[in-house]
C-alpha cells in the first residue's frame, strides 16, 4: 500500500471524474468551498486558501445552486461535516464526499441530518493517488432532490435515505 495514502503528510486528493460526473448529474455545481485555485470541480464559484478564503467560516448560500465539497480528511474534518450539516440547515443543497468513518461522530451527526448517503462500491482512486484510497468513501446529500441524487449515483453507489429524510 503507497505510504502517502497512509499518512497524514496530504489530506486534500483530487476528487475523481467518475464522482464529479455523477455530481454534475445532480446539478452543476455552483460551490465548492474548499478547492485550489485551478478549481478541478469546475465550480462557478470558489473559496480557496490561496486567496483566504475560509469555508468554515463563510456562509455557503446565495451561490444559486448546488455546494460540493471534498473537504481535508485530516484532523479538521468533523468541523467541514459541522459545517456542512449547518449551512444545510439554513437550506443550501450539499453533496460532501468524505471517507466512509461510521465510528465517527461527525459521520453520526452527518449521517443524522442528511437526506441521503451514497456508499461507493469500492475504493476510489483520487486524482493524481499513486493508489485507490485505503478507506470506503461515502457522499452525503442535504436537499430536497433526493431522487435525482439517487439516479446520479445508484450504478456506482448503495444510495439510502439519511436519518433526516
Amino acid at each position: 500500500m503507497q505510504a502517502a495514502l497512509l499518512s497524514s503528510v496530504k489530506m486534500d486528493w483530487v476528487t475523481p471524474q467518475c464522482v464529479l460526473e455523477r455530481v454534475r448529474r445532480v446539478d452543476d455545481i455552483a460551490l465548492d468551498p474548499c478547492t485550489t485555485l485551478d478549481n478541478p470541480c469546475e465550480a462557478s464559484a470558489v473559496f480557496t486558501l490561496e486567496r483566504h478564503d475560509d469555508g468554515l467560516t463563510l456562509g455557503w448560500g446565495g451561490y444559486g445552486g448546488l455546494v460540493y465539497t471534498n473537504p481535508p480528511y485530516g484532523r479538521e474534518l468533523p468541523r467541514w461535516a459541522a459545517k456542512a450539516t449547518a449551512e444545510a440547515r439554513l437550506g443550501a443543497e450539499i453533496i460532501l464526499l468524505v471517507p466512509s468513518r461510521t465510528d465517527t461522530r461527525w459521520w453520526g451527526w452527518s449521517y443524522d441530518s442528511c437526506q441521503a448517503i451514497a456508499f461507493w462500491k469500492g475504493r476510489l482512486t483520487f486524482a493524481g493517488a499513486p493508489a485507490p484510497a485505503p478507506f470506503p468513501s461515502c457522499l452525503f446529500y442535504w436537499g430536497e432532490r433526493q431522487g435525482r441524487f439517487k439516479r446520479a449515483f445508484s450504478d456506482a453507489a448503495r444510495v439510502i435515505p439519511g436519518g433526516g429524510a
